[in-house]
């Protein structure tokens, strides 16, 4: 899971991305490639049954299960021959935890890629003066900060540490009201953040992933010299 990749193979990779709650599984998976045409696609996939409305209203992806959506990863890498970057360790974790056979598993694991640890490499390696600001989470090796070392801003309101605040706000507002049109201004408001949120950190994951696959590529000719 933490071998490099060349520039080429960070461009064309399948970038993942899942929000939810702390305690609790994810409610989403967002997913992020760039065909060979150069144009982007941005998926959500949304197996949360409480948060199906907010996503049918919103044209999301409505799956029966976490599973079923690791299912679509593996055909799509498979299919398009794509390598799967996350950018820690979360989503392996959850695929270890999910109900998919064995074999599944382990077929998907081979294709992850754990981008963090790549980044932080490269970082020691290339910026050793840079010293990281920790988040809300009191780390300091985030995507926010990989971003924002490689020149990729991230709004503020698009920042981490709200996303399970949101995923609650809205369920609670669909079992309240029952049709995502029925819930308030401030919940619509909510849920098209989070979708951005989602959003900005695979296209940030991506960004990070190229620039540091460009540069520990160039450089290990001239070290090999050296």
């Amino acid at each position: 899971m933490h071998r490099l990749l060349s520039t080429t193979e960070a461009r064309s990779a399948l970038y993942i991305d899942f929000e939810g709650t702390a305690t609790e599984p994810p409610s989403l998976l967002g997913l992020l490639w760039v065909d060979d045409e150069g144009v982007a696609h941005v998926q959500r996939l949304v197996f949360d049954p409480a948060l199906y409305r907010a996503a049918e209203a919103t044209g999301r992806l409505v799956l029966p299960s976490l599973e079923a959506a690791w299912m679509r990863v593996l055909a799509h890498s498979v299919t398009e021959k794509r390598h799967i970057v996350a950018w820690s360790i979360r989503e392996a974790e959850v695929l270890r935890e999910s109900a998919l056979p064995q074999p599944k598993k382990d077929a998907i694991e081979s294709r992850m890629v754990n981008a963090l640890p790549i980044a932080r490499r490269w970082r020691r390696a290339f910026h050793p003066e840079v010293q990281l600001v920790p988040g809300p989470r009191g780390k300091a090796d985030t995507l926010h900060n990989y971003a924002s070392l490689t020149g990729y801003h991230i709004p503020a309101l698009y920042g981490p540490g709200k996303t399970a605040a949101r995923i609650r706000y809205v369920r609670d507002q669909l079992k309240r009201h029952g049709t995502f049109a029925a819930i308030t201004p401030v919940a619509k408001r909510k849920w098209r953040i989070l979708l951005r949120h989602n959003e900005l950190d695979l296209k940030a994951t991506r960004h990070v992933m190229i620039q540091v696959a460009s540069e520990m590529q160039a450089a290990r000719p001239m070290r090999a010299v050296a």
